[in-house]
């Protein structure tokens, strides 16, 4: 690739200062970067540059995970592994804490900061200023897309606007970078083969849909109905098995509506016990409760304006239903321990593997917050239902794959076509899973056959998912399914599907092979895609008698 260095800072803003140090930094920065280097690499080394040159202590850029939202480190220098949790976690944790309080918290201890911030169109609010550590946010058509971070000791006021300036300008150089990269992978910069690269092209315009890969009607057809949802402001109910990608739905209809340049807050509501999770949705006041040491607002609060995604909305208390009821009745709540209301303004869209009506009938859910909620109601297939997707979901994790990993890993037709046959009990999640751990297992190889994958998925294939796919309530059930692949006669009959566990739906299928092969087990279990012992092991299972 062309050296982008001097490009960069045509463009980039700058006014004389007095400070050596700063000079100086700027000076090293622009040598560097006319080294003909690669923009990735490239703040690595700025990164390293300023760990060793300038004394800026553990620089490390923070990116936002694409499921999340919270920050980790994807780029560092001279931060050890061990530190990468705390440090996210503490930036995290200023990031997502009440905005004005933070401001003025920065303002009233750190007056030449605003001035500084501003010199670069740096906005204060993204900032983090905290005892040891300071963030630098880096920013995407004025959304936050970045954090640039280093340690710091903010006592001694003349050294800390020092570093302030560095940071500043080290954050929008990485900012440049970050993006060179990014458009250099949009044009295919680190594509596997020219297969891969093929595809890449072939579903452009699909990841320009939010994310959502695939062809199939039945993932268009519920496309088509988030679309529509999103001109509304009705709420929505996403339904479907866990992986199959119901906060990729959320953002999209967020995004898609006249809400997406308000918050989008997502909650995993099975994720957190009962008794926090109350403060989650609420917030509290100070004292209200033991470890209640400061007022907090609550995710609708914070979602005020915007989009609230509520996931697993059917491991929610009967108690706490009634309470969210009333928000949504009367669009204001009380924090807990508090006795003013707050109004809202929230759109909500909840998510569930359940199976919502079963569980009404079973009074675990309430009917009126079920009618609530359950406006617009979207089904989202599941992967066995998108078996002409899964060629290209595998081909689009894989590139994301060798673009993360730096390598040039070719994937054969035929490990895509074990890739086709498999079950996929924990549908995309598990999908994109798989293939992370088959590009880390093989990249000190070149190709990627059949019989690796065959290996990899044979091992998948012992994990009970279906067992794990429900709460421990055994009254609701999901819909059952048959995980064969039914053959041709055409196909190759020594293809064996790996391993899924029995299920009382494929009785038939075996019944109906067997009569197609006049009662020849061997050729019914290859019709089947089973070895005989398989075949004869279901048959006992199933009470099969032919």
């Amino acid at each position: 690739m062309p050296s982008s260095g001097p490009v960069i800072f045509q463009s980039m803003e700058y006014k004389e200062t007095d400070n050596q140090m700063v000079l100086l930094t700027i000076q090293r920065i622009v040598k560097l970067l006319n080294q003909n280097v690669d923009p990735e690499p490239s703040i690595t080394k700025v990164l390293q540059l300023l760990e060793d040159q300038v004394n800026i202590h553990k620089p490390c850029v923070l990116l936002p995970d694409e499921t999340t939202r919270l920050f980790q480190i994807a780029y560092a220098a001279g931060v050890p592994a061990e530190e990468y949790q705390s440090i996210q976690a503490k930036i995290n944790n200023h990031i997502y804490q009440d905005q004005l309080v933070r401001i003025q918290s920065i303002v009233a201890k750190h007056p030449a900061v605003k001035k500084t911030l501003n010199r670069y169109n740096i906005p204060l609010k993204h900032c983090v200023i905290a005892e040891d550590w300071v963030g630098i946010p880096i920013m995407h058509d004025n959304i936050l897309g970045g954090m640039f971070a280093a340690s710091a000791l903010v006592e001694q006021e003349e050294p800390f606007n020092s570093i302030i300036d560095v940071l500043c300008i080290s954050s929008t150089i990485i900012n440049h970078l970050l993006q060179i990269s990014a458009l250099a992978r949009d044009k295919g910069g680190h594509t596997a083969d020219n297969n891969l690269r093929g595809a890449a092209n072939e579903f452009a315009d699909i990841s320009s849909q939010h994310g959502i890969v695939g062809k199939s009607d039945a993932l268009q057809n519920a496309v088509k109905s988030a679309l529509r949802a999103a001109s509304s402001q009705a709420s929505v109910m996403l339904l479907g098995e866990s992986g199959t990608g119901k906060e990729k739905f959320a953002r999209m209809i967020h995004n898609e509506s006249n809400r997406k340049n308000q918050p989008f807050i997502a909650i995993n509501c099975a994720a957190i016990p009962e008794n926090l999770l109350e403060s989650e949705l609420f917030g509290h006041e100070k004292g209200s409760f033991t470890g209640a040491t400061n007022t907090r607002k609550g995710k609708f609060e914070l979602a005020s304006g915007g989009t609230l995604f509520l996931d697993e909305i059917g491991d929610m208390s009967l108690d706490l239903q009634s309470k969210l009821l009333r928000v949504l009745q009367e669009n204001v709540l009380q924090r807990i321990g508090g006795t003013e209301d707050i109004p809202v303004n929230v759109r909500i869209i909840t998510a569930t593997h359940k199976n919502m009506q079963s569980a009404v009938n079973d009074k675990v859910f309430r009917l009126d917050l079920f009618y609530r909620l359950n406006v617009i109601r979207i089904k989202l297939p599941p992967l066995r239902e998108r078996k002409g997707d899964i060629s290209l979901l595998t081909r689009y994790f894989w590139i994301r794959q060798n673009e993360k990993l730096k390598t040039n890993i070719t994937l054969t037709q035929e490990a895509i076509g074990k890739f086709e046959r498999y079950c996929w009990p924990g549908n995309i999640r598990q999908l994109e899973n798989v293939i992370e751990r088959a590009a880390v297992i093989m990249s000190d190889g070149n190709i990627v056959t059949a019989s690796d994958i065959e290996q990899i998925i044979n091992e998948e294939s012992k994990i009970d998912l279906e067992s794990h796919s429900l709460s421990n309530d055994n009254k609701i059930k999901t819909e059952k399914v048959s995980y064969y692949t039914y053959l041709d006669t055409k196909d190759d009959l020594t293809i064996v599907r790996p391993y899924c566990r029995v299920t009382v739906d494929e009785k038939e299928q075996i019944v109906q092979a067997l009569k197609y092969a006049k009662g020849n087990k061997t050729y019914a279990a290859k019709k089947l895609g089973l070895t005989p012992r398989q075949l004869h092991y279901r048959m006992e299972k199933l009470k099969i008698e032919y």
